[in-house]
């Protein structure tokens, strides 16, 4: 697959609000396993969905305030609030400068309630790889391998 280059990257949530954020405000993202799910349920349709089995995104702190809510009213919570209070992100949406979208899956299992993704992990971090500077982080996966990789001092 030839490279492209990055437009914007959106997390998706359990309500169907997106939050958009553009490339600049972007430090990082690694999707692990991405792979196909096909699934017939009768009728005429195939439903083809992208999944990942890990997504670790780290976001430069002015990511909080040039990400865009998709509701139409507007909203009193920025990105990083949006995230760190409700565990519900269900999908990345990744679009590209020549107009071309991938919408991937995340891993979700229910927590306290089936509106909770317990495989979701928000939160800080200070790390030499990225020159000192903070980053807001988003984790989705079990088997925490890219937190290892890129975490770990």
């Amino acid at each position: 697959m030839p490279e492209q280059k990055l437009k914007e990257l959106s997390f998706c949530f359990e309500n169907l609000e997106c939050y958009t954020v553009p490339a600049e405000y972007i430090e990082s993202f690694s999707l692990v396993g991405l792979h196909e799910n096909l699934s017939y349920h009768g009728g005429n349709s195939v439903l083809r969905m992208s999944c990942v089995k890990e997504a670790l995104v780290m976001l430069k702190p002015e990511a909080d305030t040039h990400a865009v809510s998709s509701f139409l009213e507007e909203t009193t919570k920025g990105l990083f609030d949006r995230l760190w209070l409700y565990d519900d992100c269900v999908g990345i949406d990744i679009t590209y400068t020549d107009g071309t979208k991938q919408e991937i899956y995340v891993p979700w299992e229910d927590g306290e309630n089936e509106y909770k993704n317990k495989l979701q992990q928000t939160f800080f971090q200070n790390n030499k790889l990225l020159n000192g500077f903070g980053c807001f982080c988003v984790y989705l996966g079990k088997k925490k391998r890219l937190l290892k990789l890129f975490l770990e001092e």
